[in-house]
């Protein structure tokens, strides 16, 4: 985090941000496995319109470090060729067990 290098494989999720106590009512965030690894990629058995449809949906969770608000506003060429992109990339098999983890809930160890 200090020196701004890479930890692990791109995309392959795990990093945990802590909560904003002024956006995120204490919530910390981990991202996803983007990766297409069938067993641990958050988005494998997504098609591009359900990837799509998520972007244009928003926000689920107040205080998420991801800039829904301007995603939404992406149009679907582009979302696509996001979508098409992160399909390309190398399986990473990386169980993030889960995304969101409300206040006081123990994160699991890394």
């Amino acid at each position: 985090m200090k020196t701004g290098e890479f930890t692990g494989a791109p995309f392959a999720g795990g990093f945990a941000l802590p909560p904003d106590p002024a956006m995120s009512d204490g919530n910390t965030y981990v991202s996803p496995n983007l990766t297409p690894d069938p067993e641990t990629g958050h988005i494998y058995n997504w098609d591009e319109q359900t990837f799509i449809n998520r972007f244009k949906a928003g926000r689920v969770y107040k205080g998420s470090a991801m800039p829904w608000g301007a995603f939404s506003r992406i149009n679907d060429l582009e979302l696509k060729a996001i979508y098409r992109y992160l399909k390309s990339l190398e399986p990473v098999k990386n169980k993030i067990p889960k995304i969101v983890y409300g206040p006081g809930e123990a994160l699991p160890e890394s």
